[in-house]
């Protein structure tokens, strides 16, 4: 299974890019925003869904892993396939649509496309409790933050604890450090 990918985009079709790496050209499947701010020729870095069809493969790329884990949540919701969950994350940002579910804002949800007011409470229903505060913005915006913010919930941390540990941090600006100073603190606070 591709976990991300990075390479040199070669083509930009109305809801897709072809990514070279390795002689090779990839084809994702993309939200808007992102295809909005790739150039052809650029070099660029995706986190990649793999989508195994009975007839076919399907790549889907993400700018951010924050952006991936909003869409794999998504996938979660009866009735969602991944062609809808990236209409829903082309259709608004990531901190409003997951605004939109803390808020149980049915009527903002609606106005998504291929949305009905069922569709909308079951993605309320589904997904308010699983969405993670950090993709509301309370985190920082820094991409390395947000990397060393990931691994440590991936090793159990709650959010919560994570944030107030970051808050008290020196920052290095090396992972492997960072990540050590990070898991003394948050063994302190245990």
């Amino acid at each position: 299974m591709i976990g991300f990918i990075k390479g040199t985009l070669i083509f930009k079709n109305r809801n897709s890019l072809v990514v070279e790496t390795g002689n090779v050209g990839y084809e994702l499947f993309v939200p808007n925003t992102l295809l909005a701010s790739c150039e052809k020729g650029s070099l660029i870095s995706l986190w990649v869904y793999t989508n195994f069809k009975q007839d076919s493969l399907e790549l889907y790329g993400f700018s951010n892993q924050k952006e991936k884990e909003l869409f794999l949540s998504l996938l979660k919701v009866k009735g969602i396939g991944p062609k809808m969950a990236l209409q829903v994350l082309s259709s608004c940002s990531l901190d409003n649509f997951v605004k939109m579910i803390k808020e149980e804002n049915i009527k903002a949800l609606r106005a998504l496309p291929k949305i009905g007011k069922k569709m909308a409470q079951q993605i309320v229903l589904s997904l308010k409790d699983h969405v993670s505060d950090v993709l509301i913005g309370s985190q920082s915006q820094n991409p390395y933050e947000e990397q060393l913010f990931y691994s440590l919930e991936k090793l159990g941390f709650q959010s919560s604890e994570i944030r107030e540990v970051m808050k008290k941090m020196e920052w290095k600006k090396d992972l492997k450090k960072d990540l050590q100073q990070s898991l003394a603190l948050l063994k302190l606070s245990t």
